[in-house]
C-alpha cells in the first residue's frame, strides 16, 4: 500500500486506514521509534514493556541474589524429587 506524506502544521504524517488500525489492534498512546531506518510503530499498551532491560540491569547487580537464601522455607528444604 502506497501512501502520501501530509502537512500537518510545521510536520509531516500520514494517513493510516481504518481497517489497517483495526486489524493491528492501535489504541492511544502509540509508541513510534526507528529502527533499521524503518518507522515502526505499535500500541504502548505492553504490560511486560521494560522487563528485558530491568532483568539485564539486575542481572549485573551481584549484591541482587545475595539474600534469595533467605527465600527458602523449611518446606523447601526438605523436597526430594522422587
Amino acid at each position: 500500500m502506497k501512501v502520501n506524506l501530509i502537512k500537518i502544521g510545521n510536520s509531516k504524517g500520514i494517513r493510516i486506514p481504518k481497517f489497517v488500525v483495526e486489524q493491528c489492534g492501535l489504541q492511544n498512546p502509540l509508541e513510534l521509534y526507528v529502527s533499521k531506518n524503518k518507522i515502526v510503530l505499535e500500541s504502548s499498551s505492553r504490560p511486560r514493556a521494560g522487563w528485558e532491560t530491568l532483568f539485564m540491569e539486575q542481572s549485573q547487580n551481584k549484591n541482587y541474589f545475595k539474600d534469595f537464601d533467605l527465600l527458602i522455607n523449611k518446606f523447601d528444604k526438605d523436597w526430594e524429587w522422587k
